[in-house]
Formats: C-alpha cells, structure tokens, sequence
C-alpha cells in the first residue's frame, strides 16, 4: 500500500456521522476514514471544516476521545451505536492490512524465486537436496512427505466433474495435481505474482479459473457451489482473525455435505513448538502457530465439522509439524 508508516493500512468509509450539539446548532461530523499501523488506530473526522485525527487502541479509547474533542455534542445513535461503528472500522483496518501484508511478503517471494530459484531453495532450511525444485514450494521439505499428505488427505475428495477450490495456490503445485482430477479448479492467492507463477504452471489446463483475493471473502455466486475446498500449507502463515474469517467463507461456499482440507501450526506437537520457539516473533512468511482446540473451536462456530485429524506421525514433516484437518459443511 501506500506509504502510511512502514506497515499499514487504510479504508475509506462511505456515508457520514451526525453530532447534534446540545443548543440548536448542527455540527456536521464526517468520518473520513481509518488508518493502523502496529495495533495503533487513527480516525481522521472533519468538524465544521476543520479536519482532527484522533488515535486509539480500542473503542472505549475513541469514545473517551470524542468526549474530549467533542464535549458539547452527542453521537447520533448513541455512544453504543458510535462503538459499534468504530469496532467495524477497526476490523475492516485490521483485515486490510493483514492482506496487504501477505500480498507483499509473497509477491515478493515470487519474484526471488522467477530470479533464483535455486538461491531461494538452498536458503530454505527444510530444504532436500535431492528433491529438484520443479515448483515453488519444493523447497519448503521433503517431496515424500508432501506426496504421502496429498495422497492422503486432498486426493480421496476430488470427484470426476467435481467443483473445487484451493485457497493460497502459490506456484501451483498441488493445483497441477488436482486439475487432472476435477471438474473445474479455482485457483485463489491474494499474490497477484503467485498468480503469474500458477497460471504459467497450468498453462495446459482448460479448467483452472484463476482469481485475486483483496480480502478473506468469496464472491455470492460461490456460495454452495463447491464440492471440495483446500488450503495446502498456506494457513500455516495466517493469523487467528483471518482464518476465523475464511472458515466462515468456507460454510457459505461449500455444498452441503462438501467438506475442506486446511492444515496450520501445531503449538502442540515436539517439531511444532521447536519452530515456534525458533521465531522471534510471528511473521507472514513464517508461521502464525495454532493448536487443535483453536482450530476445532473456530470450524464448530463457523457451523463446520471436523471429519478427520492428523495425528503426530514420526519421519513426515507434515504430520510431526502440523495440524492437518478434514471438514464437511452438514448436509442439513
């Protein structure tokens, strides 16, 4: 995005907000917009033409602010209604940015790896020396591993004419053995250089549609469309709010009795936490960590249900590092 600090994001918002003052006198409020950038909120609001930026961390800190700025008017619809709107403001910042971030961490993993695909594979850790790096991922570990978790996992839930998904397609390497196997493949990255590398690497299939995510949102005339949907070692860089936001979609796209295959971060498990506790920090291009229960708990309150789990399976790095789940949208 534009350059709003080093990392941020900004949504402008439609329509205005009222402030009546106590004696006759209107006092036109617009809120302009919103910006965050590290957990930091600014709300830039024109009060009688005069523009004021006010910054918060929460909803109760807006409001104690707007008391301050504002001590002689009252939010029409009242404080709930002003907290109300600025949570959504906040939510929708936050999930821009998120975006954002991921776009421009994997756009450019994208580009390093066209250049240099070799250079990028030799600096990956889990890097095998005697998997040749056909597509970008084969150098995040074993290509075994990843054939024994797709064979597994993925595979049993492609249907001859079936309608399916992948979230997060990268170079298109799973993508490349699931359009053989379907009725039609919609490849989605929020990467419009992933993009680039998927569409070259399905170059020879007629059957791949090939769509830019802006945000953790489906288009309505997905919903109940799809047999099958997945997400093949991409969550593993994804945050809470953002995955809770794609199980969500996932129930709305999906046939009943369609189910979906995601695999995250697994605080729980020995290889897991070795590389959590490896991280400084939690970065998009490393891994956001999760456990079972999160994962179980986010797909019940998205009204999915958990069909199979992985187990910790020595000598996969998958399986000892990962949480891999299956899940099904209730035929009723």
């Amino acid at each position: 995005m534009a350059n709003m600090c080093s990392r941020c994001a900004a949504l402008l918002l439609l329509g205005a907000v009222n402030a009546q003052a106590m004696g006759s006198r209107s006092i036109p409020l617009l809120l302009l917009g919103a910006v965050v950038a590290q957990d930091i909120y600014s709300v830039t609001v024109t009060i009688d033409g005069v523009d004021r930026t006010l910054r918060f961390t929460s909803n109760d800190d807006f409001l104690a602010l707007a008391r301050d700025h504002l001590p002689d008017a009252d939010i029409q619809g009242g404080r709930d209604a002003a907290a109300a709107r600025v949570a959504a403001v906040m939510e929708a910042a936050v999930t821009r940015r998120n975006v954002e971030l991921y776009k421009s961490v994997w756009d450019g993993y994208a580009d390093r790896w066209r250049a240099d695909k070799h250079g990028v594979g030799v600096a990956n850790e889990h890097r095998d020396a005697s998997t040749p790096l056909v597509w970008l991922g084969d150098e995040w570990g074993p290509r075994g591993d990843f054939l024994e978790v797709f064979e597994s996992y993925v595979a049993p839930h492609l249907l001859p004419g079936g309608n399916v998904a992948e979230i997060g397609v990268g170079g298109g390497r799973v993508a490349a053995r699931v359009a053989p196997r379907v009725g039609r493949l919609h490849a989605f990255d929020v990467s419009s250089s992933m993009l680039a590398l998927a569409r070259e690497t399905l170059a020879g299939f007629e059957n791949v549609a090939f769509t830019l995510l802006a945000e953790p949102r489906f288009d309505a005339a997905l919903h109940g469309s799809f047999d099958f949907v997945y997400a093949f070692d991409a969550f593993v860089h994804v945050d809470l709010h953002t995955m809770w936001r794609y199980f969500q979609q996932f129930a709305l796209v999906l046939k009943p009795g369609g189910r979906g295959y995601v695999s995250t971060g697994n605080l729980m498990t020995e290889r897991g936490f070795e590389r959590f506790a490896s991280q400084a920090e939690a970065t998009q291009i490393g891994f956001y960590f999760m456990t079972p229960d999160m994962v179980r708990r986010l797909l019940a309150k998205a009204g999915l249900a958990v069909v199979r789990e992985s187990p910790e399976v020595p000598g996969n790095l998958l399986l000892e590092r990962d949480f891999l789940v299956v899940f099904e949208r209730p035929a009723s």
